[in-house]
C-alpha cells in the first residue's frame, strides 16, 4: 500500500481570471485530494485576487508578487513556497484530467522515478487530438529520446509530476528555471543526469492535461527581419515578431550547447537534432511559418524569408534542422510558400473564439476515461 503524500500543484497567472477559474477548478476536482495549491499571481490588475478570496478551500495558498516579473521569475518563486516532496505546475489556461495527480503519483512511487510525463489532449479550433499514441506500458526514456522529444516540443510540462527532492540534488534551487522557455531548457540540462543514471524519467500515455491553443497570438506581421542582430529582450519587445516561437527554441538550443560539458551529448545534438549553423535557420523558419499574408504586397517579405532559408539549407544541405536533413525542407518550404500565396486569394473564415463556451464545453474531457477516439495523428513514443 502506497503511503499518500501531500502534493503541491502550482498555478502561475497574470491578468487571466477568465482562464484561471477553469484551470483551478480542474485542480480542485482532482480525485487525489491531499493537495496544496499555490497560486503565483504576477501582479495582476484584474479580479484574480478577488476570485481566489471567494473560494472556500484551505488547500489554496495565494502569493502576489506585488511587482511585474518575467514569466521565468514568477515561476522561480514557487520554490520559496513548495514544502512537499512532489509537485506539478499548471499553466492558467490548461485543464488537468481529474485523475492526473492520482495516476502520475502512483507511477512515480511504484517505479521509484523522479519525473513522470502523462499525455496531452490538444484543443484547436474546436478539434481535439492526442499528442501520443495510447500505449499500456510505462516507458523509461533515455537521454537521446528526451532530447528529441523536447526539441520537437512533443512533451507538455503541464502533464508532469516532479520529485522536488531529486531535482534539488542536481540543480541549484535558484537555477531550476532559466531562459524564456524554462521548462524545455530544464529538461535539456537534465539529459546528462539521465545518461549517468542519476535520475529516471518515465512517460505514460494516460491522459494528463487538456491544452488550449486558440487564444494564443500566433501571427507574425509581414516583414523581413535580420535575426542575426536581434537580442532576446529586443525580440520580446518587438510586437511584430514576438510570436515567433522558433526564435525562443533556437535560443534555448544555443544556451544548451554553449553550457554543455558532455561532448557525447553535444555531438549527438548537433548531428541528430540541430546543427549550430542552422540555429539561425530555425528562427527564419519560425518567421515564415507564422507570417501573415493578407495583401499582395505581403508576398515580398514572404519571398525574402523563403529565399534566405533556401540559401541556408543549400549552403549546409546535410546538416540537421529539428531532427531532419536540410534537404527535407526544400519541398516543405516550397509547398508552404505556395499555400500562403493561394490563401491570399482564398481566405479562410476566421475561427471565432469564445473562451467561456470553449472551456465549458470541453470540461467534460477532465472526466473522460477513453480517449481512443481522439487519436487523429498521434506520436508513437517508441518510434522517436
Amino acid at each position: 500500500m502506497i503511503t499518500e503524500d501531500k502534493i503541491t500543484v502550482v498555478i502561475p497567472t497574470k491578468n487571466r481570471e477568465n482562464f484561471l477559474k477553469f484551470s483551478l477548478t480542474s485542480v480542485l476536482n482532482q480525485s487525489y485530494k491531499n493537495l496544496e495549491i499555490i497560486i503565483l499571481d504576477n501582479n495582476s490588475s484584474d479580479n484574480t485576487k478577488k476570485y481566489i478570496d471567494s473560494i472556500q478551500d484551505n488547500r489554496i495558498k495565494y502569493f502576489n508578487s506585488n511587482k511585474d516579473l518575467s514569466m521565468t521569475e514568477n515561476w522561480n518563486r514557487m520554490f520559496d513556497y513548495i514544502s512537499t516532496k512532489y509537485f506539478a505546475r499548471l499553466d492558467d489556461d490548461n485543464l488537468l484530467h481529474e485523475d492526473f495527480i492520482l495516476n502520475s503519483y502512483k507511477i512515480i512511487k511504484e517505479n521509484n522515478a523522479d519525473f513522470v510525463y502523462l499525455n496531452n489532449l490538444r484543443v484547436k479550433e474546436n478539434k481535439f487530438d492526442l499528442m501520443w499514441k495510447i500505449n499500456p506500458e510505462i516507458i523509461n526514456i533515455n537521454y537521446k529520446k528526451l532530447i528529441k522529444l523536447e526539441s520537437l516540443c512533443l512533451t507538455d510540462s503541464n502533464a508532469l509530476i516532479v520529485n522536488f527532492e531529486s531535482l534539488k540534488e542536481i540543480v541549484p534551487k535558484r537555477e531550476i528555471f532559466k531562459t524564456f522557455l524554462p521548462d524545455r531548457y530544464l529538461f535539456f540540462r537534465l539529459a546528462s543526469h539521465i545518461k549517468t543514471g542519476k535520475i529516471k524519467v518515465l512517460i505514460s500515455t494516460q491522459i494528463g492535461v487538456i491544452s488550449y491553443y486558440d487564444h494564443q497570438s500566433r501571427d507574425i506581421e509581414p516583414c523581413f527581419v535580420n535575426y542575426t542582430n536581434i537580442g532576446r529582450n529586443e525580440f520580446l519587445n518587438n510586437s511584430k515578431i514576438k510570436s515567433n516561437f522558433n526564435f525562443l527554441k533556437a535560443s534555448v538550443f544555443e544556451d544548451f550547447i554553449k553550457e554543455l560539458e558532455d561532448i557525447n551529448i553535444k555531438n549527438f545534438f548537433t548531428k541528430n537534432i540541430c546543427d549550430n549553423e542552422h540555429f539561425i535557420t530555425l528562427k527564419y523558419l519560425g518567421h515564415l511559418y507564422r507570417m501573415k499574408v493578407e495583401k499582395i504586397i505581403d508576398i515580398y517579405p514572404l519571398l525574402l524569408n523563403y529565399l534566405y532559408i533556401m540559401y541556408k539549407i543549400t549552403k549546409y544541405p546535410l546538416k540537421k534542422i529539428e531532427t531532419k536533413s536540410s534537404f527535407y525542407f526544400f519541398s516543405v518550404l516550397s509547398k508552404l510558400f505556395i499555400s500562403k500565396v493561394i490563401k491570399l486569394f482564398h481566405r479562410k473564415k476566421k475561427y471565432h473564439i469564445d473562451i467561456e463556451n470553449i472551456y465549458n464545453s470541453t470540461f467534460k474531457f477532465t472526466k473522460l476515461n477513453d480517449f481512443s477516439t481522439y487519436e487523429k495523428n498521434p506520436i508513437d513514443i517508441n518510434k522517436i
